[in-house]
């Protein structure tokens, strides 16, 4: 019995030894293989992949591209305000529901670009939904302006907003439905 405890005390101490020996090595020696110039570049790239600008988008409906559909992740009263043309309201009431309706919208639409926007530019409720549909196999893009910039910006412009006022969307309650399961 008392073999086995020295064998099995002097296992940990080694152990541990090795474990701060290990930590201490990769903490000091081993240097990072990637750049700073490296970090920027996969930034960008990352961005250029996941964000359409608002200039592009008004720039392909201009042009009569329709091969994306434009997804309103606001409420059904911010979406009824005003919206970009043509946008499906996919409301964030629960992560089934938007789940249910993406997985519609993109086997109806199987090679279509998805582009998703919410209230506004800072909020982050499009990168939220963007995310949890890319853990599942969906992926989707995000336009960099929400709700109230695209009325505020291109709102009088008959081709890009059906409803209402930037006045309507501009309201405090209209950028986030703090009910939602997702969030703003």
């Amino acid at each position: 019995m008392k073999k086995i405890l020295a064998i099995m005390m002097i296992a940990l101490f080694f152990g541990a030894l090795g474990g701060i020996a290990g930590t201490y090595t990769f903490m000091n020696v081993v240097k990072p293989s990637f750049s700073q110039e490296q970090l920027i570049a996969e930034y960008y790239a990352t961005e250029t992949a996941t964000s359409v600008s608002p200039t592009e988008l008004k720039s392909r409906m201009d042009k009569g591209d329709t091969n994306f559909i434009v997804v309103d992740l606001r409420n059904e009263g911010a979406y009824n305000a005003g919206h970009v043309a043509g946008a499906v309201n996919v409301p964030n009431t629960d992560e089934a529901s938007v789940m249910a309706a993406f997985t519609k919208i993109i086997s109806e639409n199987p090679n279509k670009e998805i582009i998703t926007y919410c209230y506004s530019s800072h909020c982050m409720l499009s990168r939220r939904v963007g995310n949890m549909l890319a853990k599942n196999g969906m992926y989707v893009k995000h336009l960099n302006v929400g709700g109230a910039e695209w009325v505020a910006d291109y709102g009088s412009n008959k081709d890009l907003t059906e409803y209402g006022s930037s006045d309507a969307i501009n309201s405090n309650s209209a950028y986030c439905d703090p009910n939602s399961e997702l969030g703003c």
